[in-house]
């Protein structure tokens, strides 16, 4: 499966948890970059919710705190 086939799943079969896991991991990469962003620009509200390179390492965390409910 691929990341977004992955994070499809995981919204169509669980809902609650994914929603719980993604607050916690925007949350954890806030923290990571409090000023920056992992692309070098200013980590604005605005910016993060569309940046490609901060999308995409919220959806590894995510994947990574829910791996043991995906199906092999």
């Amino acid at each position: 499966m691929t990341k977004n086939d992955k994070i499809a799943w995981l919204l169509q079969h669980a809902p609650g948890p994914y929603a719980r896991a993604k607050a916690e991991a925007m949350n954890e990469l806030d923290d990571m970059t409090p000023i920056f962003c992992f692309c070098g620009a200013l980590a604005t509200g605005l910016h993060t919710s569309r940046c490609k390179e901060f999308q995409e390492r919220l959806k590894m965390r995510i994947i990574q705190k829910l791996k043991d409910m995906l199906p092999q």
